[in-house]
């Protein structure tokens, strides 16, 4: 039974799959889908997503998928905290910014977890923590999210990113909509990652602010991340911090916009005083 869930599992996006156990003994099949982050900087002009969010997308949309081929054995998905650890029980780390890291694709994965009511034997563990404690993460955060005695979660960007709205002290670091990369591309336990396709999503940034990718734009990366509000904040960050002048009509056609007009008075302002 365990080969032929594996070979169910293991199909495109899932480049590996492990079964191991829930803390209360459950038999949990982790799935991992791999992706990767853009290197060079958008064209001008245009706004990026940030690679995880469609990947993460895409990875639900095929355990969901795969729970309904499996539905023999009662399989579900697994929506409760503590995914990244008990993979890294299994074999992996979990790093300084808590995200798992797999032995190949490093922490640019996205995961899912199918839990199953069968017997299963959960795979030998194979745990290595490779964090050398390099302080490259701390180094490239810029808003201290990496104290010495740890990980502040609720100082770090993508967690700020997660919420409706964005404190000006956040949104003025933001690179992309959805999501901050920078302790990631910076770690060793990174570098060197087999390539792999994948695929870049850019929008014009008026566009966006126009409200004319807002449809496709949750499509992509899920109906919970992809609202109205996150998508037209970010998007107002974004040109502010890139000091994208021609975006500024359609920012100060949001100032009054009950969402986004907090955003949109921040960045007209520097736009304005560029």
């Amino acid at each position: 039974m365990k080969q032929e869930i594996l070979q169910k599992a293991l199909k495109n996006p899932f480049c590996d799959a492990r079964f191991t156990k829930t803390e209360e003994g459950k038999t949990l099949l982790l799935l991992f889908a791999p992706y990767r982050t853009e290197k060079s900087a958008p064209r001008e002009g245009f706004v990026r997503i940030s690679a995880f969010y469609p990947a993460a997308q895409q990875a639900y949309l095929s355990a969901s998928a795969l729970v309904l081929e499996l539905s023999g054995l009662a399989a579900r998905l697994y929506h409760r905290h503590g995914l990244k650890k008990l993979a890294a029980s299994s074999f992996g780390f979990q790093g300084k910014n808590t995200l798992f890291y797999h032995p190949v694709h490093g922490s640019f994965v996205a995961m899912q977890g199918i839990e199953l009511d069968v017997p299963i034997e959960a795979d030998e563990p194979a745990c290595e923590n490779r964090c050398i404690d390099c302080g490259a993460c701390a180094k490239v955060c810029p808003v201290g999210a990496f104290p010495p005695d740890g990980f502040q979660k609720e100082s770090c960007i993508r967690y700020h990113f997660g919420k409706p709205e964005i404190p000006p002290e956040y949104g003025r670091h933001l690179y992309q909509i959805m999501g901050c990369e920078r302790c990631q591309d910076s770690c060793p336990a990174n570098q060197h990652l087999p390539e792999i396709e994948s695929t870049v999503h850019e929008y014009d940034l008026i566009e966006v602010l126009e409200e004319k990718h807002t449809k496709e734009i949750k499509t992509l990366i899920g109906a919970n991340f992809g609202t109205r509000t996150r998508i037209l904040n970010q998007a107002i960050y974004y040109a502010a911090n890139k000091r994208y002048l021609p975006a500024l009509p359609a920012i100060k056609a949001l100032l009054g916009d009950e969402q986004a007009g907090a955003a949109a008075r921040y960045a007209a302002v520097r736009l304005d005083n560029r």
